[in-house]
C-alpha cells in the first residue's frame, strides 16, 4: 500500500459507506419500525418490495 491517492480514496469510501449506515442506523430504521407498525402500509411496502425484486431480476437477467 505505497500509492497515498489510493489510499486517500480506499479511507473516503470507508468513511461514505460509514455515514450511509449512521444514516440508516439513525433515521432509517425508525422510519421503518413505523411505516411497519401501520398495518395499511404493511401489504403495501410487500407488494413494492416483491415488485422490486423481480424488476431486478429482470435486469440481471436481461444484463447476464
Amino acid at each position: 500500500m505505497d500509492n497515498p491517492i489510493l489510499q486517500k480514496k480506499i479511507i473516503i469510501f470507508i468513511v461514505i459507506l460509514w455515514v450511509i449506515n449512521e444514516f440508516r442506523a439513525s433515521v432509517l430504521t425508525p422510519l421503518l419500525k413505523q411505516l411497519m407498525s401501520m398495518n395499511a402500509m404493511n401489504g403495501a411496502i410487500s407488494d413494492m418490495g416483491s415488485g422490486l425484486y423481480k424488476w431486478q431480476r429482470q435486469c440481471i437477467s436481461s444484463f447476464s
